[in-house]
């Protein structure tokens, strides 16, 4: 398995400009440098966003932005993602989420896996 591509900067500006007029987000930096950002709507209690630059999967960086989700929506949230992302699905399983259903995306039509995290207890 090779290193994931790198988005270029037009997606991640427009992917933010889309969250941000909906979600709340927040950014996490490295070297000064965005190595990807995280958008809630806790009203909604949907995580919609957790994107990170494949340069710095694995160091903790989508666990922070996933505790921060956690906390803004401590009752619980859901989410999708596509059915064969396969890195996202096993570290949202990592983070103690639960599968529920399969769908189709509701504007682009692909196959996805709906989500949900709900505190202990």
């Amino acid at each position: 398995m090779g290193d994931a591509p790198r988005p270029g900067a037009d997606f991640v500006r427009e992917t933010l400009h889309k969250v941000t007029r909906r979600s709340e987000v927040t950014v996490a930096w490295r070297g000064g440098e965005m190595a990807g950002f995280l958008a809630v709507t806790p009203e909604a209690a949907v995580l919609d966003q957790l994107f990170l630059d494949p340069s710095v999967f694995r160091q903790g960086i989508g666990q922070a932005l996933f505790a921060r989700a956690v906390a803004r929506m401590p009752g619980g949230f859901t989410l999708y993602t596509p059915t064969a992302n396969t890195r996202a699905r096993a570290f949202y399983a990592r983070m103690g989420m639960v599968e529920t259903r399969e769908s189709l995306h509701p504007v682009m039509g692909h196959p996805v896996v709906y989500l949900a995290w709900q505190p202990a207890g």
